[in-house]
């Protein structure tokens, strides 16, 4: 998919590990079987037609079994992770010829990510550790293996039964043809697969994806001043805004929808008070006010039921995460900081599943980032102007704003409660004063006094469901500590100045982001 046409859906990433042996007769066969497991585990997936897969082989990268896998994967334009078991340099060496290590040095060259495990304390160690990384990263895992017992802890038959003490699928191509056809264990059943599946199935419009685009494109071209160009900025405006503006988009909108059924839950559950005091001035319309009051308690079960099966609270939430790291990606890129995995996103979110297939979403975005080249020192002030601008500035304004909206927002909430606390609190006085006979205004009393406590914990609902105070503090904090990032970006002395500030910013940014999250996913639908 080309980013700079892309309608901003995610492509998937199915991770396929390898383990096996060094050394492998009939390699044809084997290359055979090697292509007839990856379809076997493409389809079993079960990725709709809204969602592009993209192969990408785990590997170690030992000579035979590990290049067998990554080259088949390779060749599908796929991509390459690489888990080494020590350094490049140490591990060169466990490699025969000089063309073993030629080709070793050119599939590192073309690995998305390029993982080396120095710290060990001995070269069966190291295997070990890389070989339970493949298992743990990779979706699926293919094993080329005489069935045979390791010669060492880090050995084919180590790593084959980690994976299946850990439940993985594995498609195990025995190594001689006796032992019959490859051999497929586990199944693949992952929660986070069908909600990355349900992001790309939402329904963005091309005018919609087109108008959030034209106004970031906007944004950044007021900041940049003219210097877009010479930043490199269109080339990732055209990488990053489609999966950015897609999931604003959606974001923005799913919050609409969860903030209209919570008012509407509280409002339902307070006119179903209302009707129930309406029994007590009109008992001639009982069995019509209690069918009412029924429909009207059914209608909130309702609002509760589907939205907690339509996930909507967690889709929004799990949206807004996603939107915020595309928002950063493209500042982290600018900055030079291409050659961190997964953006750095990997230290924002725990590992439930509603966090994983974000991540995985977002790595999978990274991945086909565009390459800059280093800016030079003469680029220094119009980089770091844009990245305080558009960014951290931007940002900053952003937190100041929603504190005040929040605050102001929090301080109606506890207005009108005590209002209608007060009023309440009066009729029920004026029922103690006037016991002359039932007029209607003594009827209309009655109703409102009981009325209104429930409209007034509705209100309080609401507050307690959207956390206004809360956010309004938590974003006049961030803001302090945006603006503070702001003013050292503006002076920092070069570029790895510069980009040391961008890390500490977007870790600001992702922990405020992380923090909003991990107080929200608590509010899901509830009875009022």
């Amino acid at each position: 998919m080309n980013p700079a046409t892309s309608d901003g859906r995610v492509s998937f990433e199915l991770r396929v590990g390898v383990t096996g042996h060094r050394e492998v007769d009939d390699g044809s066969r084997v290359e055979q079987e090697i292509g007839d497991a990856l379809d076997r585990i493409q389809l079993a997936v079960g990725a709709p037609p809204t969602t592009e897969i993209v192969l990408v082989a785990v590997s170690a990268l030992a000579e035979g079994a590990d290049r067998l896998v990554a080259n088949a994967i390779l060749d599908r334009g796929g991509r390459l992770e690489v888990a080494l078991p020590m350094s490049a340099a140490a591990y060169e060496r466990d490699f025969k010829t000089k063309k073993s290590r030629d080709e070793f040095r050119e599939l590192c060259s073309r690995a998305t990510t390029v993982i080396e495990n120095a710290r060990v304390d001995s070269r069966d160690q190291g295997y070990e550790r890389s070989g339970k990384y493949v298992v743990e990263r990779a979706d699926a895992l293919i094993a080329i293996w005489d069935g045979e017992s390791s010669r060492g802890a880090g050995g084919t038959a180590a790593i084959v039964e980690h994976a299946r003490t850990r439940g993985r699928r594995m498609h195990w191509i025995h190594v001689h043809p006796a032992m019959g056809k490859t051999t497929v264990e586990g199944e693949i059943a992952n929660e986070e697969f069908t909600s990355f599946w349900r992001y790309n199935d939402e329904e963005v419009t091309p005018a919609q994806l087109a108008t959030a685009v034209s106004y970031q494109r906007g944004q950044f071209a007021a900041a940049a001043s003219g210097h877009e160009a010479s930043l490199g900025l269109v080339q990732l405006e055209d990488w990053v805004l489609p999966y950015f503006a897609r999931a604003d988009v959606l974001a923005a909108r799913l919050q609409r929808r969860y903030a209209r059924a919570n008012v509407s839950i509280y409002a339902l559950a307070a006119g179903a008070t209302l009707v129930g005091a309406l029994h007590r001035v009109r008992p001639d319309w009982l069995t019509f006010l209690v069918s009412l009051e029924m429909a009207i308690l059914l209608v909130v079960a309702a609002f509760v039921v589907v939205g907690r099966k339509t996930r909507l609270h967690n889709r929004w939430l799990s949206y807004r995460f996603l939107a915020e790291r595309f928002r950063s990606a493209l500042f982290l890129a600018l900055s030079g900081l291409g050659d961190r995995q997964e953006g750095g996103f990997d230290r924002v979110l725990s590992e439930s599943a509603d966090d994983a297939w974000v991540r995985r979403a977002f790595a999978s975005v990274w991945n086909v980032r565009p390459q800059m080249k280093p800016h030079p020192p003469r680029r220094l002030p119009e980089l770091r102007a844009f990245l305080a601008g558009a960014w951290i500035a931007s940002q900053a304004t952003y937190h100041r704003d929603a504190a005040a909206r929040a605050h102001r927002i929090s301080h109606r909430f506890e207005r009108l409660p005590l209002a209608l606390f007060v009023v309440s609190f009066l009729l029920v006085g004026l029922q103690l004063v006037d016991k002359g006979d039932e007029t209607g205004f003594r009827r209309f009393i009655a109703v409102a006094s009981l009325t209104l406590p429930a409209i007034a914990a509705a209100l309080n609902g609401i507050a307690e469901q959207r956390e206004f105070q809360r956010h309004g503090d938590r974003y006049e904090r961030m803001a302090q500590y945006l603006e503070r990032a702001r003013d050292d970006m503006y002076n920092a002395p070069d570029l790895q100045a510069v980009q040391a500030l961008a890390i500490d910013a977007e870790t600001i940014m992702g922990q405020e982001t992380q923090d909003w999250f991990g107080v929200m996913r608590f509010h899901d639908f509830k009875l009022a």
